[in-house]
């Protein structure tokens, strides 16, 4: 997540409705939500809420900040959105598409701005690039990031000939970045091993079928974490010896 361009945008997103130089008559409230445990999404909120008061807001006196966590429970995710939409914020503040998918079903008007936006317009989250429309906002990531992690895990492994892809197929925006990460492994002739799930408890299975194939390097895409944060319990394939794993969000990376 890039803390300041997200902050940067929520700090405007806060400010566009108040004239200047005028104090709104009650703070702005502010409500996070995460597809996650609050363990997890932890290093985030830090960074967030350091990055609003370098802005000069002060977290309790001129704006509220409210963090709401599914707990690892994907099937919470519709309800949780609604309980947030029904106390009616100034501003909603959510990590991934999940969340914003989640929450662009129920409303038009709150703002919602997301940290990590995977295919906006697939999405539904944005009727363009250009000119996205209706009540979102947050970072794209562009898929040809994609080909710089490639390039990255080939320097660290030169002779790299095979990868697997762990990922959330039933996530929005996913279907863009898993053909993103096939298309740049194809410019360097490098094979792929599909590791999909679309629960929490297809993740081991996904992961059997990874260290299986004989892949040299594993990458996740983004949404992931919150399955497989669900799982943090119980037993995993993986090991010392397992592949390298090459993914961005930080929880994730911790978790395994």
């Amino acid at each position: 997540m890039k803390r300041r361009e997200v902050i940067a945008g929520l700090a405007w997103t806060l400010s566009a409705g108040f004239a200047l130089g005028q104090m709104p008559a009650r703070r702005p409230r502010v409500v996070t939500f995460w597809a996650t445990t609050a363990l997890a999404a932890a290093p985030y909120i830090k960074e967030f809420e350091e990055g609003l008061t370098e802005r000069g807001w002060v977290l309790g006196r001129t704006l509220e900040v409210e963090h709401r966590f599914t707990d690892g429970h994907p099937d919470r995710l519709s309800s949780l959105a609604a309980e947030i939409v029904a106390t009616k914020p100034d501003v909603i503040m959510t990590g991934l598409n999940i969340g914003a998918v989640a929450l662009r079903k129920l409303t038009t008007d709150i703002p919602i701005v997301v940290g990590s936006v995977l295919d906006p317009v697939e999405s539904g989250l944005a009727q363009s690039i250009a000119r996205p429309g209706w009540n979102v906002t947050g970072n794209v990531i562009p898929h040809e990031l994609v080909l710089k992690r490639i390039q990255i895990m080939r320097d660290i492994i030169p002779n790299l000939h095979r990868i697997a892809i762990l990922y959330n197929k039933a996530a929005p925006g996913m279907q863009g970045a898993h053909d993103a990460l096939h298309d740049a492994a194809r410019q360097f002739g490098i094979e792929v091993h599909d590791g999909p799930f679309t629960s929490a408890q297809d993740v081991a299975v996904a992961m059997e079928g990874i260290v299986e194939s004989g892949c040299e390097a594993i990458f996740t895409l983004p949404t992931i974490s919150a399955s497989f944060c669900e799982r943090r319990s119980r037993p995993r394939p993986c090991n010392t010896e397992s592949p390298p794993c090459l993914e961005a969000p930080h929880p994730f990376a911790t978790a395994a």
